[in-house]
């Protein structure tokens, strides 16, 4: 129904932002990149809609980036998970690193998101890994995300990982050397976390 809302934000609180537009204040619920993301109150912004209606109850999820409501939105897809779990599984990690957590069957990086259980984790990772897989490709993720050097997932793929595992393995291994071109020291890396 609605795409996104641009107005002057109001206010901000823990998860939530109050954006006039057009003479009507509306309260969204927003993740905590989206509320970094947001700037200062007085200022003009947008965000993208999720209207949430049921029978008792209408809410707006907002949300700074169109990729993040459509990760989002496919959370939601999956049986069990609602809007409220959802929202706070976006708020506790960045829906790019989420995406990269799913592609690479990370359990425990699902499961150091607050109140995210082993199984619960299991069961989004499961159900995600090919729609976040096309997703990714219909929203390519920030170039610091994906510039991890081709020989090393090569490397790997050799050693018999997948090509979404290895990816995500050296994405997570270039975070931990100085010398991104460095090969040796990026495979070593990544394979801690494979």
């Amino acid at each position: 129904m609605y795409e996104y809302i641009r107005g002057i934000l109001k206010e901000c609180g823990d998860s939530s932002a109050v954006l006039e537009s057009g003479g009507l204040g509306y309260i969204f619920f927003v993740t905590a990149s989206t509320l970094n993301a947001l700037g200062e109150t007085g200022g003009e912004t947008s965000l993208y809609v999720h209207l949430l209606h049921r029978e008792d109850l209408m809410e707006l999820y907002g949300f700074a980036d169109r990729a993040e409501r459509e990760v989002f939105r496919k959370l939601l897809s999956i049986s069990g998970i609602g809007a409220k779990q959802a929202h706070k599984i976006l708020s506790g990690m960045d829906y790019r690193r989420f995406i990269e957590v799913i592609l690479a069957d990370d359990i425990s990086g699902l499961t150091s998101i607050p109140g995210l259980g082993k199984k619960r984790a299991e069961k989004i990772a499961f159900e995600l890994k090919d729609k976040v897989r096309t997703l990714s490709s219909e929203f390519p993720l920030p170039a610091e995300i994906q510039a991890a050097p081709e020989e090393a997932i090569l490397a790997l793929e050799a050693l018999g990982f997948s090509a979404m595992m290895a990816q995500a393995a050296v994405r997570r291994g270039l975070e931990e050397v100085e010398d991104r071109q460095n090969i040796q020291a990026v495979i070593r890396a990544a394979l801690r976390h494979v």
